[in-house]
């Protein structure tokens, strides 16, 4: 993941770029800006797939300001207010942020808002299916509403619950460990995605006026907190 950190304090700049760090290691490529000269370059040369933006800067852009900019130029990169004041609270929602960091930053605080992008990056995923040694079938999950394992096939549905794809002897914990963060395995024959998800009861989900998908009872207790943990990250 590509993280741009524009912060006009060089000590509270360097001490996010060290905590993001510390909770992505080598998947975070980290550049700061502490001028708008800097951030300017930086935006006009690379693509970020993430931005922590400091609100009260010294220059003649504020942090709100320059985040129209990039969400015009750049409408997928997602973006992180970082600042003291919480006065701005109402200010940001303008340029829809994915998160706001209250300084001094804490860890807690700095994981939430990490946990919220990288949820989001995951949603629109795809998983590649080997069918022999030279066809490799790509399915975009976007779509795809469940998958089940049903006898010796695995089953792909789409948003309309109707079978898409289906593959002879390939089994779920092939794929289960590929699959992105709004997939979630509550059966050992079904994951779920999260988004088609109309409620949750005991031992069961209900799907979006679909169908009803089993959770088995060993997985039933990890499988809800996973998914109350998404719902307070969408909503």
């Amino acid at each position: 993941m590509k993280i741009l950190i524009y912060d006009d304090s060089i000590s509270q700049s360097q001490q996010l770029a060290e905590m993001i760090k510390a909770r992505l290691g080598a998947q975070g490529q980290i550049d700061i800006a502490n001028t708008l000269d800097q951030a300017e370059k930086y935006l006009d040369s690379t693509v970020y797939q993430l931005i922590f933006l400091d609100i009260e800067l010294d220059s003649q852009m504020n942090g709100i300001s320059l985040a129209s900019v990039i969400r015009q130029k750049s409408p997928e990169t997602n973006l992180i207010f970082v600042t003291a004041y919480i006065k701005y609270c109402e200010e940001i929602f303008v340029t829809a942020p994915e998160a706001l960091i209250l300084k001094p930053f804490t860890e807690q605080s700095v994981d939430r808002a990490l946990a919220i992008v990288q949820k989001k990056l995951s949603k629109n995923g795809s998983v590649s299916i080997v069918l022999g040694k030279r066809k490799l079938e790509k399915i975009e999950l976007e779509q795809v509403s469940y998958i089940e394992t049903n006898y010796r096939y695995l089953v792909f549905y789409d948003a309309s619950y109707t079978r898409s794809y289906s593959f002879y002897d390939i089994k779920m914990r092939q794929i289960a460990d590929r699959l992105p963060a709004n997939f979630v395995r509550c059966h050992k024959s079904f994951c779920v995605n999260m988004n088609y998800i109309g409620s949750l009861e005991r031992f069961r989900f209900i799907m979006k006026d679909g169908p009803t998908i089993p959770i088995s009872q060993n997985r039933y207790s990890q499988t809800k907190k996973i998914f109350l943990d998404y719902l307070e990250d969408v909503l």
